[in-house]
């Protein structure tokens, strides 16, 4: 699992934008991303530890996509958090 304070450990790779248009429009879409993770986690495991909530807000897109395909698999919240896209 990934905690606060590990250096960089999330690897958030944010993309290159030709304009302030997009970049705003890529940090809605996480916003977005975030506030759904968020509430169908809660929904099913209750109110979710901050270590978590923290991964949530400083994860990159792929790390979204992986915690998703995890939640719809059934699997435990910390078997959904416990390691990134990668390993």
């Amino acid at each position: 699992m990934l905690m606060r304070g590990e250096g960089d450990p999330m690897r958030i790779k944010i993309p290159d934008f030709e304009t302030f248009a997009e970049q705003l429009a890529y940090g809605q879409l996480m916003s977005a991303r975030q506030q759904v993770l968020e509430r169908i986690l809660a929904k099913r495991f209750g109110p979710l530890p901050e270590d978590y909530l923290w991964q949530m807000e400083w994860g990159a897109t792929e790390y979204f996509d992986l915690w998703a395909d995890r939640f719809a698999d059934g699997l435990s919240l910390e078997e959904i958090f416990a390691d990134g896209p990668e390993d």
